[in-house]
């Protein structure tokens, strides 16, 4: 599916939900590498994408969150980072059968920029452009960089990203500043500046995704439309994570996560999708509502 068509058809879009937490259901244990499972596990991860498919998601994003250099190199793949990046694309791109467009997923790298950290801006810049260009060559219709914190990892991710040609999705993820009614990310960065500097880098559409539920993210949705003209994307969580007897587990059912969710159109959105505790049938109720 073209991507570049589906957005000008001025329709809502449905993305997908949650990979991770699929992982997790399917027995992903903690400590193991979830873009490994690209390699070892194709199956089940085109079984993932292919439920998202099939619950009514027009948009699919390749199990390669973490499938950067510095963060592969904690399990030792980092000799494996162009085929596991690659291999994420045809898995997507076989389970969409031309019924969806596929997004080449990229997260950030874990590490601090200056002066926090160790990394500069050229080399995040390097990182990222060597994750995007393997996710372009793969056949990837278009980049989604998600749950971005700080401004300068995510201003080199879109920078690389846009090298390729492909369009850029720009995400970051925000929480509410219990002392006024606003938002920013652990990094400090607030929607103003996000929506800013995500322009001026490259991105072609504003995203926000995790950190809370749907409610809030209709909020954050609100305000980007204030300061932007460029579509909008968000995915929120199944509400906020909870934990029991050392477990994580997202509270919103598939019918109360698709009634709020479905506001985020409403709010200035053009795509709406998932990100943890969702689930094809949390999607599958949301393209319900959405079509209606």
């Amino acid at each position: 599916m073209e991507f570049n068509k589906l957005l000008k058809t001025g329709k809502k879009i449905i993305c997908d939900g949650a990979m991770g937490t699929q992982l997790i259901e399917r027995g992903l244990n903690a400590g193991e590498c979830p873009e490994l499972w690209n390699i070892e596990k194709a199956d089940i991860i085109k079984a993932i994408h292919s439920s998202y498919v099939e619950a009514g998601a027009q948009m699919i994003i390749t199990n390669t969150f973490g499938g950067n250099l510095p963060k592969l190199k904690n399990y030792n793949l980092q000799d494996k980072a162009d085929i596991i990046n690659k291999k994420a694309v045809r898995i997507a791109l076989d389970a969409s059968s031309d019924r969806a467009a596929v997004l080449g997923g990229i997260g950030p790298t874990g590490q601090f920029p200056e002066p926090f950290g160790t990394y500069t801006k050229e080399e995040f810049r390097e990182i990222f452009l060597f994750q995007s260009k393997s996710l372009a060559g793969a056949g990837a219709h278009a980049i989604i960089i998600e749950t971005m914190t700080d401004i300068g990892e995510l201003s080199a991710a879109i920078e690389a990203a846009a090298e390729t040609n492909l369009p850029v999705i720009a995400s970051m993820s925000f929480s509410k500043d219990i002392n006024r009614d606003d938002y920013h990310t652990i990094m400090g960065v607030d929607i103003k500046t996000f929506v800013s500097r995500a322009g001026e880098c490259g991105a072609g559409i504003i995203c926000v995704n995790c950190g809370t539920g749907p409610r809030d993210i209709r909020n954050i949705v609100e305000r980007i439309k204030r300061l932007t003209s460029l579509p909008i994307m968000a995915e929120p969580n199944a509400g906020l994570p909870r934990y029991k007897d050392g477990q994580t587990f997202y509270s919103q059912s598939p019918g109360e996560f698709a009634a709020e969710a479905a506001l985020i159109f409403e709010a200035g959105a053009l795509i709406v999708g998932g990100c943890c505790g969702t689930t094809p049938e949390h999607i599958k109720k949301l393209a319900a509502l959405a079509t209606k």
